[in-house]
């Protein structure tokens, strides 16, 4: 009796664990390499294709900051991982706890300047110091269309949040 019990248990435990993992992927934004990893090998949706924007506001202007910047690695990786909106609104109130400066000589690109914390360099007559205004958090994913073959960026979560 026993082992007719547990012979019937053990599939019915992983169907179970299938079932969960496969409705936080369709609910959740669980990526399906995680929870179980039922699906994984079918889609592209892996945590190093979900990128993690950070747009910081000042008095009109937008800036870049790095996620790795802020976050340890396990943070980072749950962020990607399971995005949800109690997270993103920590991770955008350490923000705009932080004080930020804009390096002159960082790297730009047309649009947009980059920003680091305070404390991670020398200070200097090249740093400026950039109060937040709001911070916007968003966490995408890639997505295949597949009638044209073509790979997207969506979102699957965003957050802007003003400094009060």
């Amino acid at each position: 009796m026993y082992k007719s019990i547990l012979k019937n248990l053990i599939p019915i435990l992983l169907c179970v664990i299938a079932f969960v993992q496969i409705q936080k992927v369709y609910t959740k934004d669980l990526t399906p390499w995680k929870g179980g990893g039922f699906g994984m090998f079918a889609m592209i949706d892996r945590m190093e294709n979900r990128p993690v924007h950070i747009t910081l506001w000042s008095s009109g202007e937008e800036y870049i900051v790095n996620p790795r910047d802020l976050l340890a690695n396990e943070d980072y990786y749950r962020i990607k991982s399971l995005p949800d909106k109690n997270a993103l609104d920590r991770l955008a109130s350490d923000i705009l706890e932080q004080k930020w400066v804009l390096q002159e000589k960082a790297a730009k690109t047309e649009r947009y300047s980059y920003l680091k914390l305070q404390n991670n360099f020398e200070y200097g007559s090249l740093h400026k110091t950039i109060p937040a205004d709001s911070v916007t958090v968003e966490v995408f994913r890639l997505k295949m269309n597949i009638q044209s073959n073509e790979i997207s960026l969506n979102s699957i979560i965003r957050l802007k949040k003003p400094n009060s």
